[in-house]
């Protein structure tokens, strides 16, 4: 709800400033149709800001397996991008069939895409391969949790403030001049902030080699230097002549980094992203993990969704009650079309046929607890042990 407002903020803030500086609107980036269109602007303009409306979709278009050789030229470009916007660094000239495609060498690119989609399509779009290959944890991903604001009825008459607008005039005639000298800024800390981000670069460091889970690594891997980028963007809004990051901008940064991060994070680990409707097989790593989980953890730290007593975990036995209770919320089961109770019972009976699970006899549950509920123990430990280690 009201996402097109940055958008719309954007666009008028670019047209009062152009009043001013008419350059500036060279800062404003195109839409992402192709590699070689985008490389071409970058070589006339190498700093720019693009806005693309429904993200979602185009990240879905580029990530997809079935991407066509435009999307995967597209998501390369776009990988390559991320880090070359400091000093010294360069894209190197792009050779094509037609002359007018042709690129030179772009000298720190600094490319900056604000996009804009409704959650449910990002979430749908985003998959493990994403974060392999790089492109989702180059993004920061903030969700709006907020609800409907009341009516604005005065809401298009609004002009940019005057003097935001001469700050943003004097900003970009001074990024102007540095653009035609081709000077990169390199940002300065101050010593408490370069001690804040040496350790946060050792808590991501210890964060990323404590999981063997490749998702949990690769979305810490850039956090240290997107919290750096941010906390420089930070400074530069602060003091554009001489930005200088110090403990204010560190902490805002790394504890955004960090939230974002981790809410991402949670996302994948419930099961809230990507297509899974009737994936079977995800079923039975989720079954996996969740057994694998329950019996080698500490009672303590078992997640209470009942279902079982102490001497049922202390000799490993799960229960059918504590499954369904921890699994069935989850979205690969609540969204198959058979229903989440029986897409759980099939991936049950799916590991009971394989003899990976063996289940326990009501009259053998009802001597030896007082209770009978339908219950399981494991009959091949290695592959519940690596499930749970991966968890």
């Amino acid at each position: 709800m009201g996402k097109e407002a940055a958008a719309t903020g954007i666009s008028k803030l670019f047209a009062a400033v152009s009043a001013s500086v008419p350059a500036a609107a060279d800062f404003k980036g195109p839409a992402l149709v192709s590699s070689a269109g985008l490389l071409k602007w970058l070589d006339k303009r190498p700093s720019i800001v693009s806005v693309i409306g429904e993200f979602g979709y185009k990240l879905k278009a580029i990530s997809s397996p079935k991407a066509n050789p435009n999307d995967e030229a597209l998501k390369a470009t776009l990988l390559d991008l991320f880090g070359k916007s400091g000093a010294g660094s360069v894209v190197d000239p792009m050779a094509y069939s037609e002359r007018d495609k042709q690129t030179g060498v772009i000298l720190s690119p600094a490319l900056t895409l604000l996009g804009e989609s409704v959650p449910g399509v990002v979430y749908e779009a985003m998959s493990e391969g994403m974060i392999l290959s790089g492109l989702l944890p180059r993004f920061m991903v903030i969700e709006a949790r907020g609800g409907r604001a009341p009516l604005n009825e005065t809401a298009g008459l609004a002009v940019p403030d005057a003097a935001l607008t001469q700050r943003l005039a004097d900003l970009c005639g001074y990024c102007l001049t540095l653009a035609h000298q081709g000077n990169v800024h390199v940002i300065q800390a101050d010593d408490s902030a370069k001690a804040t981000f040496r350790e946060f670069g050792q808590w991501v460091t210890d964060r990323i080699n404590a999981h063997t889970s490749e998702t949990h690594r690769e979305l810490w891997n850039r956090a240290h230097l997107k919290a750096l980028k941010l906390a420089s963007l930070a400074a530069v809004g602060i003091n554009p002549l001489a930005p200088i990051v110090t403990i204010t901008e560190t902490m805002w940064a790394t504890n955004l980094i960090v939230s974002q991060t981790e809410a991402m994070l949670s996302k994948f680990e419930n099961d809230e992203v990507g297509e899974v409707a009737g994936d079977e097989v995800k079923q039975q790593n989720e079954l996996l993990k969740a057994i694998g989980a329950y019996a080698t953890q500490p009672l303590d730290r078992v997640e209470r969704y009942g279902g079982f007593t102490d001497e049922m975990h202390r000799d490993g036995v799960v229960t059918g009650t504590y499954l369904s209770r921890r699994l069935i919320k989850l979205a690969t089961f609540r969204n198959d079309r058979i229903g989440a109770t029986n897409a759980l019972n099939r991936a049950l009976k799916s590991l009971l046929e394989s003899d990976e699970l063996k289940e326990v006899a009501k009259s053998q549950m009802q001597a030896r607890y007082g209770a009978a509920p339908r219950a399981f123990v494991v009959a091949n430990p290695t592959r519940f042990l690596k499930s749970a280690r991966g968890a």
